[in-house]
C-alpha cells in the first residue's frame, strides 16, 4: 500500500495505492505511530478507514478522518497524495468527488485489459474525509491464466530471492501436480499458501474460507486426498 516504497516499516509515506476489488462492500482501517517510542498510549497514533460500496451501477469510495492524534506523530504526513485502484469494473460514466470543500486535483485512466480504475487525488489533508462516487459502472472480470496469477502473486510476495525461485523453478510442475508445493511449503506464511492454491485451482468450488487458519487446514485435507487419489 505504500507507494513510496518504505522498506524499514517505519517512515510514513506522503502517497499511499489503494486497492479496491469491486463487488460486496468493503472496508480497511490504516493503523500508524511513530514505530518507535509507546506515545501510541497516550493517543498519539492515526487511525484512517477506507471503504467501498456498491449500489446499483454506482459505487461510492473514500476514506475517513484520521482519529487520533496524528499531528503528535513526528513526521506524519498531514497531507497525502492517493492513489485509489479500483479493480473489476468497466469504464465509469462519470467520476464525482462529494461531500468534499476542497479544491482537489483528480485524474484517472482506466485499463481496459485489466478492468481497473485508477484515480489519483492530490494533496488531501489527514483531518479531512474524501468520498467518490463513480457512476454508471458494471461489474467486470479479466481473463487470466494460472501462470498469469503466479507470476504477480511472486512479484508482490515478501519472500527471499531463493524462495522465489524455487517456486519458479517448480511452477511447471505445480500446474499438473499441486501437491508439489508441500516440498517448498516451509518457505510461504498460510496466506501465500492459500494465495498459490486459488491461484492454481481458480475453478475450485468450494472456496477456502476467510478464516486463514480453517481454510489451511480446508486446503491440506483437499491436497492429502489429492495425494491418496490412485493413478491411472
Amino acid at each position: 500500500m505504500d507507494a513510496e516504497g518504505s522498506s524499514n516499516g517505519v517512515r510514513l509515506p506522503s502517497r499511499l495505492h489503494i486497492k479496491f476489488f469491486a463487488g460486496a462492500d468493503g472496508s480497511y482501517q490504516l493503523y500508524e505511530d511513530d514505530g518507535e517510542t509507546q506515545s501510541y498510549q497516550h493517543g498519539n497514533f492515526a487511525l484512517t478507514s477506507f471503504w467501498h460500496s456498491l449500489s446499483g451501477d454506482t459505487i461510492e469510495l473514500g476514506k475517513s478522518i484520521a482519529e487520533g492524534q496524528p499531528g503528535e506523530i513526528p513526521g506524519f504526513p498531514m497531507v497525502r497524495n492517493y492513489t485509489f485502484e479500483i479493480i473489476g469494473i468497466s469504464q465509469p460514466t462519470g467520476i464525482n468527488i462529494i461531500n468534499s470543500e476542497l479544491e482537489l486535483t483528480v485524474e484517472s485512466r482506466y485499463d481496459e485489459s485489466r478492468k481497473s480504475l485508477i484515480i489519483s487525488v492530490t494533496d488531501v489533508p489527514a483531518d479531512q474525509a474524501l468520498s467518490i462516487q463513480l457512476a454508471g459502472v458494471k461489474l467486470e472480470s479479466f481473463a487470466t491464466t494460472p501462470i498469469t496469477r503466479l507470476h504477480r502473486m511472486m512479484q508482490h510476495f515478501r519472500l527471499s530471492t531463493l524462495a522465489k525461485g524455487l517456486f519458479m523453478q517448480k511452477l511447471p510442475l505445480l500446474l499438473t501436480n499441486p501437491t508439489a508445493i508441500f516440498e517448498i511449503s516451509h518457505h510461504f506464511t498460510k496466506p501465500q499458501f492459500l494465495a498459490i492454491y486459488e491461484g492454481i485451482v481458480p475453478t475450485s468450488e468450494i472456496k477456502p474460507l476467510q478464516d486463514a487458519n480453517s481454510a489451511f487446514e480446508m486446503v491440506m485435507e483437499k491436497m492429502r486426498k489429492y495425494m491418496c487419489r490412485p493413478e491411472n
